[in-house]
């Protein structure tokens, strides 16, 4: 016994130390053969690509493990067959074992289902699903040949053990996947985020000073997109934002080694290295032309600098960010419907003129942004909050942490955290937190008056609270009427809310109110709720 329980320890710490899911199940196939005295080891856990993710250990596989036999009733099976509720019957490709599982030999001379092979050499077979979240999303095989001793009641009460440390280590392996997705992809989109071309221009910047190879940046800005949203509402706007988003990726990839990124809001890059500056114009152009006839969409403004023009040394990404940025700006004042290139107008060229200026001479304009106010970085903001919840062991200050960082980084106005107690509807006020300039003020905001709420008048904070997520920018026309209510009282100009809730099924909520001059809070829902869902699971997990 002693022996097992060490061999369930070791599983567990060699596993803790693996990243990804696909490194877990190779790891654990082979110590789950160690620890069961094993000829051989299967493991299948979910899929990839429609791909089932496969692990598996043992000599003489070919002979001793049925689930890597190139035999076509496997070629058949899929993990979805795994998609049943703990406690139903675990599937095994070619045999229907009761559950719990017992060993082949204890079913008798011909189980139904079984591989004939099976039965002619009378191998010992156990199968144990892997269950995670209630539900079975794998399975584990095990062998022993015949001149091994079978395995037997005792040997299946440490499988499940076993199985029970692996799904642990797929479940936090997932969790870790999606937190780095997070980081470095844009939640709506699909497409890398801002950090994710921040770090990948860097390192082509640094290999441009080494080297001299090509380094080229299109931005692009999505024209039309808040009368779209003002007229037919945010579902609108986001498709046209993944249309683009398409677009851009579809276009970027006839250029090899092109990265495709949002930026944020309305805006997009493409990151070109090791082609021509030319390459880098004409992709622009093409994705000008395609983005006309996007449905809904009024083409895009695009810029492109490259370090394959005359546009001075380029030494930092930043320099580079900054000429690309100067030559969309100009796009978008002109209303050019093709691209504007860094360096190739009439000396002295007015795009690098304007780089070399006092930014103050630009920041006012009429755009957006033009490197001035900005959109809050997915991946930026999981790392801060990530930062900030070390050390905290209690689930309310965590997700307190969460609610001020995000609100630190929007340049938020005020944040309200709020309970609901699995058996109620109402809605109580935990904790709150405002800006300097509104505490200088000397009174609460509206919104953070109210201490108590019936979630049946607030539809929309109900479906968050249950693991959901809302904006509203006031005045827009799919605004829930109740929180457009809010923003007017409070005198705020948008809300972010995400919930999520305990395993008690108890219900937190976060709010995040905007002002003017605040980030805008569209599209952030997901990064928020996912936040929050680290928040809850504690330190272990995050």
């Amino acid at each position: 016994m002693r022996d097992r329980l060490r061999a369930v320890a070791d599983l567990a710490q060699t596993l803790a130390t693996v990243r990804g899911v696909e490194s877990v199940i190779e790891q654990a196939a082979s110590q789950l053969r160690r620890a069961l005295d094993a000829a051989s080891v299967s493991l299948v856990v979910g899929e990839r690509d429609g791909v089932p993710l496969r692990a598996a250990a043992g000599d003489d596989l070919a002979k001793y493990d049925n689930v890597v036999d190139s035999n076509s009733a496997h070629d058949s099976w899929r993990p979805a067959a795994f998609h049943a509720e703990a406690g139903t019957p675990s599937r095994a490709p070619y045999c229907d074992l009761p559950q719990p599982a017992r060993p082949l030999d204890d079913l008798g001379t011909s189980p139904a289902g079984c591989d004939p092979q099976i039965r002619r050499e009378r191998r010992n077979l156990i199968v144990v699903p892997i269950v995670v979240g209630g539900h079975t999303v794998g399975q584990f095989q095990a062998t022993r040949r015949p001149d091994q001793a079978a395995f037997d009641a005792e040997d299946l009460v440490f499988a499940h053990a076993l199985a029970a440390q692996v799904a642990a280590a797929v479940a936090h392996a997932e969790q870790v996947e999606r937190l780095e997705r997070l980081a470095f992809q844009d939640p709506l989109t699909g497409l890398a985020n801002r950090r994710a071309i921040d770090e990948r221009l860097a390192l082509a910047i640094a290999g441009h000073r080494r080297h001299g190879g090509v380094v080229s940046l299109i931005v692009c800005d999505v024209n039309g997109l808040k009368q779209l949203n003002d007229e037919q509402g945010h579902e609108a706007g986001d498709r046209l934002l993944m249309d683009f988003a398409r677009l851009l990726a579809e276009a970027s990839a006839e250029l090899p080694g092109s990265l495709a990124a949002r930026l944020g809001g309305d805006e997009f890059c493409v990151l070109v290295e090791e082609h021509d500056a030319d390459d880098a114009v004409r992709l622009a152009e093409e994705v000008c032309r395609r983005a006309l006839a996007l449905p809904g969409g009024q083409g895009v403004a695009c810029g492109v600098a490259s370090t394959g023009d005359p546009v001075g040394p380029v030494t930092t990404a930043q320099r580079l960010f900054r000429l690309a940025d100067a030559a969309q700006y100009r796009a978008k004042r002109a209303g050019a419907t093709m691209p504007v290139v860094a360096g190739r107008g009439a000396a002295p060229d007015v795009t690098v003129r304007l780089v070399e200026e006092e930014p103050s001479r630009y920041r006012s304009g009429d755009r957006r942004r033009f490197r001035g106010a900005a959109h809050v970085d997915p991946g930026q903001l999981l790392m801060s909050v990530l930062r900030e919840l070390e050390g905290a062991e209690d689930p309310g200050t965590r997700l307190e942490r969460v609610a001020q960082v995000t609100a630190r980084s929007l340049g938020a106005q005020a944040w309200r955290l709020s309970y609901v107690p699995s058996d109620g509807q109402l809605l109580h006020l935990v904790g709150y937190g405002t800006s300097t300039a509104a505490a200088d003020a000397g009174h609460l905001p509206a919104s953070l008056e109210q201490r108590a709420a019936n979630l049946d008048d607030y539809p929309a904070r109900a479906a968050a609270v249950r693991g959901g997520s809302y904006t509203a920018e006031l005045g827009a026309a799919d605004n829930d009427p109740t929180e457009e209510a809010v923003l007017v009282r409070g005198g705020h100009h948008g809300v972010l809310a995400a919930g999520v809730t305990e395993p008690d099924g108890g219900g937190w909520l976060v709010e995040v109110f905007t002002g003017q001059e605040s980030a805008p809070v569209h599209g952030l829902g997901p990064v928020l709720h996912a936040l929050l869902a680290v928040a809850v699971a504690g330190p272990d997990h995050a």
